[in-house]
């Protein structure tokens, strides 16, 4: 065997299997982090500087904030607007009342595409 030249501290499973483990991981660490780096290197999107970034929004028109909780809660106002409670229907019943309003829906679906297609020409 080849380690049996060796002196026994080198035969130990510290140096077989956990040296080379280690070496992997901490030189892959740096191999990645140059592999990584490529990527910005040779990147074509060129960088801008805060006062490019606050002429070029200068330009454009004045954007709106939006505050995240206000606009829950007008998405919350305009379901609980159109929300319709329905009852899901029995194997043995007949589902009367969901199809009536699958077909309301289906018509004002239709009626929105008509009054778009109308205003677009």
């Amino acid at each position: 065997m080849v380690f049996a030249a060796l002196p026994p501290i080198f035969r130990s499973r510290l140096f077989r299997y956990g040296l080379p483990f280690m070496v992997t991981v901490v030189g892959g660490s740096f191999w990645l982090r140059d592999f990584a780096q490529l990527r910005y290197t040779f990147r074509k999107v060129k960088r801008v500087s805060a006062e490019e970034f606050a002429e070029l929004v200068g330009k454009q028109k004045d954007l709106r904030r939006v505050d995240p909780e206000e606009l829950l809660r007008e998405v919350q106002a305009e379901a609980d607007a159109n929300y319709e409670m329905v009852r899901g229907p029995r194997p043995w019943e007949e589902n009367n009342q969901l199809e009536e309003i699958k077909k309301k829906r289906q018509e004002e679906r239709k009626r929105k595409k008509e009054a778009a297609a109308a205003a677009v020409v």
